[in-house]
């Protein structure tokens, strides 16, 4: 099995299921994700907290941010989407 949007993927997930049983997966994004979340978010709220002589310093922050999303869309493609199980029945 394989979650697949447009070039990227996950990688390949194999199981075996019988007859009366159910199994469930949870596809997401790459695990990295959470942490660009997070520096986004932090791109919006420092302007408000900071003064205006480190604002020039915020857009410092799109670099790893960048290369994150750069990484896994080019490189990275067939480890964008991660699957894993979640119920077994």
């Amino acid at each position: 099995m394989m979650a697949k949007s447009l070039w990227v993927s996950s990688p390949e997930l194999s199981f075996e299921i019988s007859e009366d049983e159910t199994k469930t997966f949870e596809v997401g994004v790459f695990k990295l994700m959470k942490y660009a979340y997070f520096l986004i978010a932090l791109m919006m709220v420092l302007p408000f907290i900071q003064s205006g002589a480190f604002i020039k310093y915020n857009l410092y922050l799109l670099i790893p941010i960048t290369f994150i999303i750069l990484y896994y869309t080019t490189l990275g493609r067939k480890e964008y989407f991660t699957i894993k199980e979640v119920k077994k029945t």
